[in-house]
């Protein structure tokens, strides 16, 4: 038992990186099954409506998480993409119109990826 103390006592804790942590960097934009729409950063900077998001539209100005989904804001702070998880390195989820950029026709679903 002694010596089971001794090396327990010997063990640094190993830090988790948030969710967020593991979320910042560079990702691929673009549409489920279609093009990619452009390279994404997301950055851990606050801005008004969460962390601000490196993109290619205004659609995509901010980011934060909401339980375990990624939403991407509007510049105006609508909420216009809910991605889940697919893997560590996969998320999609549908794109929710905002009142500027309509779906014409059925809307896409978003993906980012780092594969």
């Amino acid at each position: 038992m002694a010596e089971l103390s001794r090396l327990i006592a010997g063990v640094q804790p190993v830090a988790v990186p948030s969710l967020e942590g593991q979320l910042a960097g560079t990702w691929k934009f673009g549409r489920v099954g279609g093009a990619l729409l452009c390279n994404v950063t997301l950055t851990l900077t606050p801005g008004q409506h969460g962390y601000v998001l490196s993109a290619c539209h205004a659609n995509e100005s901010f980011w934060k998480l909401d339980g375990q989904d990624l939403l991407f804001l509007h510049a105006d702070g609508a909420v216009t993409s809910r991605l889940s998880r697919v893997d560590a390195q996969y998320w999609d989820g549908p794109y929710i119109p905002h009142p500027l950029t309509p779906c014409n026709g059925p809307c896409p679903r978003h993906y980012i990826s780092r594969r």
